[in-house]
């Protein structure tokens, strides 16, 4: 069963191991419209973008933050300056997990989304290391490169993504 915030946005009866982070999930964007979807995967728009949705076989380009529950980033395009791209709908892109490519789906261009991701939509039983820096100048040059992060057995994650761009793949250079 789902309920209805005071501001409009719905909340689901996540079960979340940290105290306050369905709170600070849904205070944050209590005000935008929400949708869950059959796996449990919960997102909320924050901004609509315009243009066409991403189709398989699409080139997509994109920008994200992910979060663990207590708030601590473990990946971000946005810090290395660099966002991603990969074929949607195509082979599983390395990092990506199942929700993150169920939240784009319906995403337009300059279109912004919250993903709340149930852990087996994320990265399931397993914990995950999640490197930061290989030394390749992303971080090197601002200092040492930050700690890995680890991400815990059947963590809820939360994602922050900006579809930037979506193209069309010549047919001849599809696979």
């Amino acid at each position: 069963v789902f309920g209805w915030g005071t501001m409009g946005a719905l909340i689901s009866p996540l079960t979340l191991s940290t105290p306050g982070t369905a709170k600070r999930v849904f205070s944050a964007i209590a005000s935008d419209d929400s949708t869950s979807v059959a796996s449990g995967l919960q997102i909320f728009d924050k901004k609509v973008g315009s243009g066409a949705s991403p189709q398989n076989g699409d080139l997509v380009v994109l920008n994200y933050v992910g979060k663990l529950e207590n708030g601590e980033v473990f990946d971000s395009t946005r810090a290395r300056n660099k966002p991603i791209a990969f074929v949607y709908g195509g082979r599983p892109f390395a990092g990506v997990c199942k929700g993150m490519l169920q939240g784009i789906q319906g995403m337009k261009p300059g279109g912004q989304r919250v993903l709340v991701v149930p852990p087996d939509l994320g990265f399931g039983k397993q914990e995950q290391v999640i490197k930061q820096a290989t030394c390749n100048g992303v971080f090197c040059d601002k200092g040492p490169p930050p700690p890995d992060v680890i991400v815990p057995a059947n963590a809820v994650l939360t994602y922050e993504i900006e579809l930037i761009k979506v193209n069309k793949i010549p047919a001849q250079m599809q696979r």
